[in-house]
């Protein structure tokens, strides 16, 4: 029996981004279309206002359900909160396997962090000089708005992201080398080879448990709590803490990865909580 598509939830922040040309939907879709099935589409701004008017067309064209938030106080957004409720709400009915959030704002990292360390995938979209680097480093993958459909491989943004990381070390100059040359003249990303191959090889030796860095059981071991399971949201923080990035590693989440070792390490789900332990040695 075939699988079903993966059900994806779309969620814009429209305060947030500018009135979108169809051809910046259009890249939306086409990516989200490759990854699954777009079965939730929504818009949440202050629709009154004068700069939300260019979205009309696009979303009856495309079917996005506009949902008023009035800002409450001057100089408060509250658009982002009533999104973040709104995507926790949808993580519980346990019906989406992705969400895709289309803003420029940092505030929506925590929630992105959330979904991630319950085991989703949060694809981003946002406008170049205008994201904050933490909400697209939060993210699965990450697309800018200004490019064009080249650039619609589902792991192309992620893995040019890190390309100018070697050997797992990171300076204080590399984040905004990526920055730059992630879009220059709007040309889609296209990964070095040796940055490929040193993910290749990384996932390689994944293969066999006795290659699994320290690291990785330190993850787990310093997060652990009552009845010997850790979170996998602490987990992930933990090695991000230690500059360990998914996409040096082939993966999508860090559950994912520690998945890959089934006689060293055990995932599970738990209330819609992912938790993971080290196996006991017969």
């Amino acid at each position: 029996m075939q699988a079903s598509a993966a059900q994806i939830a779309l969620l814009i922040d429209a305060d947030n981004v500018s009135a979108l040309p169809e051809s910046r939907i259009a890249l939306i879709f086409s990516k989200l279309e490759s990854l699954g099935t777009v079965s939730l589409r929504r818009a949440y701004g202050h629709w009154g206002k004068p700069h939300l008017k260019g979205w009309a067309e696009v979303l009856h064209k495309y079917a996005i359900a506009p949902i008023q938030q009035f800002n409450y106080s001057a100089g408060k957004n509250a658009t982002d909160i009533a999104l973040s409720i709104d995507a926790m709400d949808l993580f519980y009915s346990g019906k989406f396997e992705s969400f895709c959030i289309v803003s420029c704002d940092s505030d929506f990292t925590p929630l992105v962090v959330r979904l991630r360390g319950q085991g989703l995938n949060v694809y981003g979209f946002g406008e170049y000089g205008k994201t904050a680097i933490t909400f697209k480093e939060a993210c699965t993958d990450f697309t800018y708005l200004e490019r064009g459909t080249a650039q619609l491989e589902p792991e192309a943004t992620t893995a040019t992201a890190h390309s100018t990381k070697s050997s797992g070390q990171l300076n204080g100059s590399d984040s905004q080398a990526r920055v730059n040359a992630n879009d220059k003249n709007g040309q889609a990303e296209k990964a070095p080879a040796p940055a490929s191959n040193n993910s290749q090889n990384k996932q390689t030796n994944s293969n066999s448990n006795d290659s699994i860095e320290p690291i990785f059981h330190e993850a787990v071991t310093k997060n652990l709590k009552k009845g010997g399971w850790a979170e996998a949201v602490a987990v992930g923080t933990y090695l991000s803490r230690h500059q360990k990035r998914k996409a040096d590693y082939n993966t999508s989440t860090w559950a994912a990865y520690y998945k890959k070792f089934p006689r060293t390490f055990e995932v599970k789900t738990n209330n819609g909580q992912t938790l993971i332990r080290i196996v006991d040695k017969p």
